[in-house]
């Protein structure tokens, strides 16, 4: 766990920072995380359907290899899953902060709430991009890298204000929190996707303004940056 979160905080700055010097450590960021998402949610979908421990492995690396197939395809593809994975973890962020019943059925209805929503947006998009790519097609790679490279300042945030809740409160490791019953392995998942901010006396709120915190600093850095390569 120490070597994944650790992992978990140089991703967030890379994210964030937008490193464009190392570019290699961007990619690897990128693909990292989607691989690591189709993992997590392959194991949370076979391990609910199925309930088999050995569900977490298979459900695993079916998550993978569906994400190898796609990127056999089509390689740029990555783009569309990085954004997808993106707007599942604001998803997941916002239901868990803003909605308060924390029974089973309710988080489990959060998450599935989260993939289908997100499903739908980057399916839309996805048919909006094939209806236009014959249109202005020049400027069309500039605008899908501006919309990956918003989704990165955003995912990097959250992945470092989930770091430090997660340095403070231990949820991932605190028995107490997610092995109450027999569903309880539904908060491990929040835990190891960064989605939970949410704190028992009530300072949830500070982490939002730590998430906003990065997203304007890493957004002004940016655009120093751009401004002295404009220079």
């Amino acid at each position: 766990m120490f070597l994944y979160e650790l992992m978990s905080f140089l991703m967030s700055f890379i994210l964030i920072f937008n490193i464009q010097t190392k570019q290699i450590l961007y990619n690897i960021s990128v693909y990292s995380i989607c691989f690591v998402n189709a993992f997590l949610w392959g194991t949370l979908l076979l391990i609910r359907i199925t309930g088999n421990e050995w569900a977490f492995f298979l459900g695993g690396l079916f998550g993978v290899l569906l994400t190898l197939m796609v990127l056999r395809i089509k390689k740029e593809s990555i783009n569309y899953l990085f954004c997808f994975w993106g707007l599942v973890k604001v998803c997941l962020i916002c239901f868990n902060f803003f909605i308060n019943d924390c029974s089973n059925e309710k988080e489990e209805e959060l998450f599935l709430s989260a993939f289908l929503i997100s499903l739908i947006i980057i399916g839309i998009a996805i048919l909006v991009f094939l209806k236009f790519k014959n249109k202005k097609a020049d400027g069309e790679k500039e605008r899908i890298n501006s919309i990956q490279g918003i989704c990165a300042l955003v995912y990097g945030s959250c992945l470092f204000t989930g770091g430090i809740y997660e340095f403070i409160y231990d949820v991932s490791t605190s028995e107490a929190k997610f092995l109450y019953d027999e569903k309880g392995y539904i908060n491990i998942y929040k835990a190891l996707l960064k989605a939970d901010w949410t704190t028992e006396d009530g300072i949830g709120g500070i982490f939002v303004g730590l998430c906003i915190f990065a997203i304007i600093v890493g957004a002004l850095k940016r655009l120093y940056r751009d401004r002295r390569t404009d220079l």
